[in-house]
C-alpha cells in the first residue's frame, strides 16, 4: 500500500503513554484524505536483520516477513512519525528490530524521496540523559530515509510511571504538531 503517511508505533500498549501521544498527533491528519499507513511491529513477526547484505544486490531482503512489502511505502511516502517507549535508554526491540532491517533502503540512498519526519517518546524515569540513547538511533534511521527532521520539536515526556494518564499538555502539542504537518501536506498537493 502506497501511503502519504507511515506512522510506526513502538509500544506493544495501544493506550501508552507513547501511543497516546502518536494518536493525538495523526488525528488532525486522519481529518483530511491523507493515506496514512499505521504500523506496529511488536505484532508483525518482523525478523531481525542478521548483516547477511542480501540487500546489497537483491531488490528484497532474504528474509520473506512483511518488511519486503513496506520497502517502497517508506521510500515514497511524505512523513515518517515514529513513537516508543524507553527501554533500558533505548527503543523497544521490535522497533529496532524494524529499524534495523531497513538497511535495505540505506542501500538504495539516492533512490528515497525526501520527506519530513516526526518522533515523539515516554520513559517511565526521569533521570538526566534519559531519551539521550533514542535520539541517536532515530538520527540514524531519519537519515536513512532521507527525512528532515528538527530534534528540538521532538516530545518526550519523562516520569510517565508517576502519572495517572498522558498529560494534556502532551497530547495538545502533539495535536498542533499533527496540525502543521496537515498544513504542510495538503499544501505540498498529498490528497
Amino acid at each position: 500500500m502506497n501511503a502519504d503517511v507511515f506512522s510506526l508505533y513502538g509500544s506493544p500498549r495501544s493506550e501508552g503513554f507513547s501511543s497516546s501521544i502518536h494518536d493525538a498527533l495523526l488525528a488532525p491528519l486522519k481529518e483530511t484524505g491523507l493515506r496514512i499507513m499505521e504500523f506496529n511491529p511488536y505484532f508483525s513477526g518482523v525478523l531481525p536483520c542478521t548483516a547477511c547484505s542480501f540487500c546489497k544486490s537483491n531488490e528484497r531482503c532474504v528474509n520473506d516477513d512483511g518488511m519486503n512489502a513496506l520497502y517502497e511505502t517508506l521510500m515514497t511516502c511524505s512523513l515518517v512519525t515514529v513513537s516508543s517507549p524507553v527501554y533500558f535508554s533505548g527503543l523497544s526491540s521490535p522497533l529496532k528490530a524494524f529499524i534495523d532491517r531497513c538497511q535495505f533502503i540505506w542501500e538504495r540512498k539516492g533512490l528515497v524521496k525526501p520527506k519530513a519526519a516526526f518522533f515523539m517518546a515516554a520513559a517511565g524515569s526521569a533521570y538526566e540523559g534519559t531519551f539521550d540513547g533514542l535520539r541517536i538511533g532515530i538520527r540514524h534511521f531519519f537519515n536513512t530515509l532521507n527525512a528532515s527532521f528538527d530534534e528540538k520539536e521532538f516530545i518526550f515526556l519523562k516520569g510517565s510511571d508517576e502519572m495517572d494518564g498522558t498529560p494534556k499538555e502532551a497530547l495538545r502539542t502533539a495535536g498542533a504538531i499533527g496540525k502543521k504537518y496537515r498544513a504542510m501536506l495538503m499544501q505540498d498537493g498529498n490528497e
